[in-house]
């Protein structure tokens, strides 16, 4: 954040939420940036006519966005543990979720002696977590995004042995008979013709 240009600081608006720390909206300030918005949790703003969007804080550091865009609703979870009363509240203050974009693999590891079991039942909790999110926000599409994760030093470079891929949960989703969208990097998607969106190639 901080070597991106001035001229980029300047004419940006730095979106974030408003909890118990100005830690980070100070930080974005330190670093440049001139235009510093905090949003209070699961409060919706008008960004303009006709975009809205809602930070809601899970946990203590994690927080979603969603994009609320004339009738469309895109709910970015990312890697936020949502619990079911979470999707609820999510339902009650977005109305229909349209598409989830979730976490499909492991972001970390804290390291375990029985490292084998312990990545194989975690690579499943994440796929078993993207579902359960999808069917508890009754969403139309799920997008998997997060956590194209590569370890790359020579002490934790067995754990990309049990990470998950897209097509992983492309594959699932067929047997699972959820929706779920597969874009390649620099795809559009039209909010407006998903169902026309073929994930296959």
């Amino acid at each position: 954040l901080r070597s991106l240009p001035s001229d980029f600081k300047e004419k940006v608006t730095v979106l974030f939420q408003k909890n118990n720390s100005d830690k980070m909206p100070n930080a974005f300030e330190k670093f440049g940036f001139k235009n510093i918005k905090t949003f209070k949790h699961r409060k919706i703003y008008n960004l303009t006519s006709q975009t809205k969007i809602q930070i809601a804080q899970i946990g203590q550091m994690d927080s979603s966005l969603a994009v609320l865009h004339k009738n469309k609703v895109v709910l970015n979870i990312n890697d936020c543990e949502i619990s079911k009363k979470d999707a609820k509240n999510f339902i009650s203050d977005l109305g229909k979720i349209n598409i989830v974009l979730n976490q499909f693999s492991m972001a970390g590891y804290n390291g375990d002696l029985n490292y084998i079991k312990t990545l194989q039942k975690r690579s499943a909790e994440k796929i078993e977590d993207l579902i359960d999110n999808h069917n508890d926000l009754n969403a139309d599409f799920t997008i998997p995004i997060a956590s194209y994760v590569y370890f790359c030093m020579n002490d934790n470079k067995f754990i990309n042995e049990y990470a998950n891929t897209p097509y992983d949960i492309y594959k699932i989703s067929q047997s699972k008979n959820f929706n779920c969208i597969i874009l390649d990097f620099n795809e559009v998607l039209d909010l407006n013709n998903l169902k026309d969106h073929d994930s296959k190639k």
